[in-house]
């Protein structure tokens, strides 16, 4: 049976440190928010409760697709909140296929659950850029051999990519979460 998620307020109250007998967060860092996002990348972010977490939920355009691994470390978000038990193994993370999904516009969201049952939630509206298939297979799937490249600011347009037979155009930025290049557009 498919689960639909109903569309919490803009405003949460749970999220409200002053609404709750404590701290109660969650932070969905990947994908990022007004991102275009393809391939397989990370789905990560962090969850803290002065109650404990329980599970962290993942939902993908408002259908439940899986329980995330939760416990890794984070010391930054022990830094942070230092009062509230296992901050230091409040991390979420996993590697996610974007290209799963179809092309447009999509949102996945990370929905906390505390010891005592209550829920927050983090939401990030994204874009997804794809090629024909989900995942290019073979050493020898991609030729940049007749393709050519420019570079300016942090992007770098490819024209004549071959991949897996087909010509495209492409275009790679910069990406801070990513610490690395990710492809955003797709002709």
């Amino acid at each position: 049976m498919t689960q639909y998620r109903a569309s919490l307020p803009s405003s949460n109250p749970i999220a409200d440190d002053h609404e709750t007998s404590g701290t109660f967060r969650v932070v969905l860092e990947e994908p990022v928010a007004g991102e275009i996002h393809g391939g397989v990348g990370n789905l990560r972010g962090w969850a803290v409760a002065s109650d404990g977490i329980e599970k962290v939920e993942i939902w993908t355009d408002g259908v439940y697709s899986f329980d995330v691994p939760y416990g890794g470390a984070r010391g930054d978000v022990a830094g942070a909140f230092p009062d509230v038990a296992k901050s230091a193994e409040s991390g979420f993370s996993m590697a996610y296929s974007y290209s799963n999904l179809s092309a447009g516009a999509h949102s996945i969201s990370a929905v906390a659950y505390s010891t005592l049952g209550t829920t927050v939630e983090s939401i990030a509206q994204f874009e997804v850029v794809k090629f024909n298939e989900d995942f290019i297979r073979g050493a020898d799937a991609v030729d940049l051999s007749g393709g050519s490249c420019t570079a300016s600011g942090d992007q770098i347009s490819v024209v004549d990519a071959l991949v897996n037979g087909t010509l495209y155009d492409l275009v790679l930025k910069w990406r801070v979460a990513e610490q690395g290049f990710e492809i955003v557009e797709i002709r």
